[in-house]
């Protein structure tokens, strides 16, 4: 099959038809990583984990049904002395076991409930970590091949103002040093390249990495526009909806239900405890006649279990259980100060990023303009290569602000979406 794919590659790049690379957009990087990142999926595992212990938990209010069946060879010291002769005996055991009453079964089962509650908080903390994590290496990839056109572009520039400049050193007007001038701006504009590709390499490796794929496959990505989902107005109304939506806040509220209701399983153990259990069978030392009237036996049994005094066992797991409460309502206190800076944080990196890119936008009208004055200049003898070099920097500078600014505009936006969990 392998070498079948090989001869076609082949046949194609014979036609001059290249292999088409499928395109990957933000919304399928997205879903994607949802079903395949590591770390959604540890968190799926665990939510599964948890529904399996509500399972275990709800069990102790069901019966338990057993048949047990045995078969023996008896010869022992006390049947010789009876006169016995050893003997083959056979029996079939039914079995039902029911706790008629124990009072830790409801705390026992809110445990198991809110641990399953707590999971799914977590895992959706994994989900929206995981989008954020996805966007920002899918933007970075889009960042570095922006970068790497503009260095190109800025290449090509070079190398067309070096064949002016040739031009003009064969006729005298241009000297060897302003030859020079261009040749050192070129290996520079090619070492940015180089920068430019290798961060695009790493830059898709991250992404395959975050979106669970294969390290090395590639593929090309869609410029997306990410906008807010919420109209937010006010920092109030952000961190308010922060405080609201964020699942790791809830997990600490799930967690705090798990440990009082673990105090209250511990309670429960000062109540009595009664089970029931039932038994019927045969016993025959023949198959034949096991199943007869003459060989059935019964038995039914009703148990009760009281703890009287425990040493104080309980009272200090309570005590405990009150600590561990206060630590997490201490952690969720500090949670809801770090989610206001964390929202904070967000809304100014937006603001900056917005001025940003409008103020590179400013600075690369002005360095253009400034690009069309020098070679003007240049053109009539009034400026120097020097000259035109700086301004072709500058306007380099200028749209490499431009397309930082752009994608740190869009990274914040996708920041405060996670921050607000929204």
């Amino acid at each position: 099959m392998k070498k079948q794919f090989c001869v076609c590659l082949i046949f194609l790049t014979l036609l001059g038809v290249s292999p088409r690379v499928l395109a990957l957009t933000l919304e399928e990087a997205v879903s994607f990583a949802a079903s395949h990142n590591t770390t959604v999926l540890a968190a799926e595992q665990k939510v599964q984990k948890s529904m399996a212990q509500i399972k275990q938990a709800t069990a102790i209010i069901l019966p338990i049904f057993k048949v047990d069946m045995a078969g023996a060879r008896m010869d022992s010291f006390q049947t010789k002395l009876a006169g016995l002769s050893p003997y083959t005996a056979y029996s079939v055991k039914l079995g039902v076991q029911q706790l008629l009453f124990n009072n830790q079964i409801l705390p026992v089962l809110s445990v198991a409930d809110k641990a399953l509650q707590a999971t799914k908080d977590d895992l959706r903390v994994a989900q929206i970590g995981v989008k954020y994590d996805v966007i920002s290496a899918y933007m970075a990839c889009l960042k570095t091949d922006q970068f790497l056109q503009l260095a190109m572009g800025n290449k090509t520039l070079l190398l067309s103002h070096l064949d002016q400049v040739n031009a003009l050193v064969a006729t005298g007007i241009a000297t060897k040093t302003d030859q020079l001038s261009v040749k050192v701006a070129l290996s520079d504009a090619e070492t940015r390249i180089l920068e430019a590709q290798k961060g695009r390499k790493l830059a898709m490796m991250q992404l395959n990495l975050t979106l669970g794929k294969p390290i090395l496959e590639t593929y090309s990505l869609v410029t997306p526009n990410i906008k807010l989902s919420q109209d937010l107005s006010s920092v109030d109304q952000v961190v308010l909806m922060a405080l609201a939506n964020r699942p790791d806040l809830a997990s600490l509220d799930k967690m705090k239900d798990m440990i009082k209701a673990n105090s209250d399983i511990e309670l429960a153990k000062v109540f009595p405890q009664f089970y029931f259990s039932a038994n019927y069978g045969w016993v025959s030392t023949s198959l034949e006649s096991l199943f007869s009237q003459k060989t059935e036996d019964w038995m039914a049994t009703i148990a009760a279990s009281w703890t009287l005094f425990d040493g104080f066992l309980t009272e200090g797991k309570v005590a405990e259980n009150q600590s561990e409460v206060i630590k997490l309502e201490q952690s969720q206190a500090f949670l809801k100060q770090a989610i206001q800076l964390e929202v904070q944080e967000a809304l100014l990196s937006l603001a900056v990023a917005k001025k940003t890119w409008a103020q590179s936008k400013a600075t690369e009208s002005l360095a253009l303009e400034n690009v069309n004055l020098i070679w003007e200049k240049y053109r009539q003898g009034l400026a120097t290569n020097r000259d035109v070099l700086d301004a072709d920097y500058a306007l380099f500078q200028a749209r490499s602000g431009i397309i930082s600014a752009a994608f740190d505009q869009q990274l914040a936006i996708a920041k405060l979406e996670k921050v607000g969990a929204f």
